[in-house]
C-alpha cells in the first residue's frame, strides 16, 4: 500500500469513528441516521477518502454497513472526475462509473455524464447531443430540476450539433420553477426575458418578477445585481430606480462579494443620481477591491478617471491614474482609455507620449 493511500485510509477511519460517535450519541431516528451517513460520505468525499475504500476490494467493502453503495459510488465519480489533493482527474474513469450507474438508472449519474459530454474532458469528447438525451432521460424518469437546468442552458445557448432554442429554453426553467421553485432556474429565465432573445417576446416586467422571486427564495446574488442594474439604467417598461438599485448592489456585495455589484455601485456613486450623493471616496474603494480581485479595464479607467479629476475627498493622483489607464490601454486597446491617457500627458508636457496616444 502506498504511503498516501495509507495516509489517506488511517485518516478516514479516524473521521470515521468520530462521525459515528455523533450517530450513536444523537442520530436517534432512522431520519437522523440517514442524514449522519451522508455527512459521513460528504466527509470523505472531502478527504479523498473513497480512493482508498475503493481499491481495498469487495471483501472489505462489506464492512461499509453503515454506508450505501450507491453514494459511495458517486464519491468516486465526483474524485474522478475532479480530482483532489495526491489524486489525479479521470475523466475516461469517471465517464465509465457514470455509465454503469445510469445502466441501474441512476439519475444524478445521467446528469453528471450529460455535463461532462456537453463541456467535454482529456479524453473524452464533447457530445452535446447525448448531453440532451441524458438530460431528457433524467427528466423523464425523476423530473429532475438539475437535468431541466442544465438542458435549459443548453437550450439557450445551443452547441455542436444542438440548435438553439430560446422557446425550449423557457419551457424547461419554467417548469423548474413550477416543480422545484429553482432559483437559478428563476435567474435565467428573468435574464432571457429581460435582454433581445430572438425566438421569445422580451418582457421585463415578467423578467423582474422572476429577478425578485429568485432573491425571494434563494437570496439569488446574481439577480440582486440584474435586477439593480435594470433599476439602474432602465429599460421600455422599467421606470429607473436609483435607490432600489443601490440597495440592491450593496445586498450583492454584503452577501456574495459580488464584483460586478460593486463596479456598478462604483459607478452611481461616482456620478450621482436622483436620490443617490455622490460619494467618490467609496466608489473608490469599490474599484480598488475589484480591481484587486478582477482586472476589468472599464474599472481601471474609472478609478484612472477618480484620480485624474480630483473627485471630491479623492487626493488627485496623476501618476496612478496615468499607470491605470495604460493598464487598461495593454489589456483592451480601449479608444477610450487611450483618450484619457493622452489628456493629461497633453497638459503635463509629455509630448512623445502624448504624440503616441494619438498616433495609436
Amino acid at each position: 500500500m502506498s504511503g498516501l493511500r495509507r495516509k489517506i485510509r488511517r485518516t478516514f477511519f479516524m473521521s470515521m469513528r468520530s462521525k459515528l460517535r455523533s450517530v450513536q450519541v444523537w442520530s436517534s431516528t432512522p431520519c437522523r441516521r440517514r442524514r449522519t451517513q451522508r455527512d459521513i460520505i460528504s466527509h470523505c468525499i472531502v478527504l479523498g477518502a473513497c480512493e482508498c475504500y475503493w481499491a481495498h476490494g469487495e471483501e472489505r467493502r462489506k464492512g461499509f454497513k453503515f454506508a450505501s453503495r450507491r453514494l459511495l459510488s458517486r464519491c468516486l465519480e465526483k474524485l474522478l472526475e475532479k480530482g483532489t489533493e495526491g489524486a489525479d482527474t479521470n475523466a475516461v474513469r469517471a465517464a465509465e462509473v457514470y455509465e454503469n450507474a445510469i445502466d441501474k438508472n441512476d439519475v444524478s449519474a445521467m446528469v453528471a455524464l450529460g455535463l461532462l459530454l456537453e463541456k467535454g474532458a482529456e479524453g473524452v469528447e464533447k457530445n452535446a447531443a447525448r448531453a440532451v438525451e441524458l438530460y431528457e432521460c433524467a427528466i423523464e424518469v425523476d423530473q429532475s430540476v438539475d437535468a431541466m437546468y442544465k438542458l435549459g442552458n443548453l437550450m439557450r445557448d445551443g452547441s455542436d450539433r444542438v440548435e438553439k432554442d430560446e422557446a425550449r429554453a423557457d419551457k424547461l426553467y419554467g417548469r423548474a420553477i413550477e416543480k422545484h421553485d429553482d432559483a437559478h432556474s428563476m435567474f435565467n429565465l428573468g435574464n432571457l426575458l429581460t435582454y433581445d432573445a430572438e425566438r421569445i417576446e422580451r418582457n421585463a416586467a415578467r423578467g423582474i418578477e422572476k429577478f425578485e422571486r429568485a432573491i425571494e427564495k434563494g437570496n439569488d446574488v446574481d439577480s440582486m445585481v440584474h435586477l439593480g442594474l435594470l433599476l439602474h439604467k432602465g429599460v421600455e417598461g422599467v421606470e429607473k430606480n436609483m435607490v432600489r438599485a443601490v440597495k440592491l448592489y450593496e445586498r450583492a456585495i454584503a452577501e456574495g462579494n459580488d464584483i460586478d455589484a460593486m463596479v456598478h455601485l462604483g459607478l452611481l456613486l461616482q456620478d450621482g443620481a436622483e436620490g443617490v450623493e455622490k460619494n467618490g471616496v467609496r466608489a473608490s474603494e469599490l474599484y480598488e477591491i475589484a480591481i484587486d480581485r478582477r482586472d476589468d479595464v472599464h474599472t481601471l479607467g474609472n478609478l484612472g478617471l477618480l484620480l485624474h479629476h480630483d473627485a471630491e475627498g479623492v487626493e488627485k493622483d496623476e501618476v496612478r491614474a496615468l499607470e491605470l489607464y495604460e493598464r487598461a490601454i495593454e489589456k483592451s486597446r480601449n479608444g477610450n482609455a487611450k483618450l484619457n491617457l493622452a489628456l493629461p500627458l497633453k497638459d503635463g508636457g509629455d509630448r512623445e507620449r502624448y504624440a503616441g496616444c494619438e498616433a495609436a
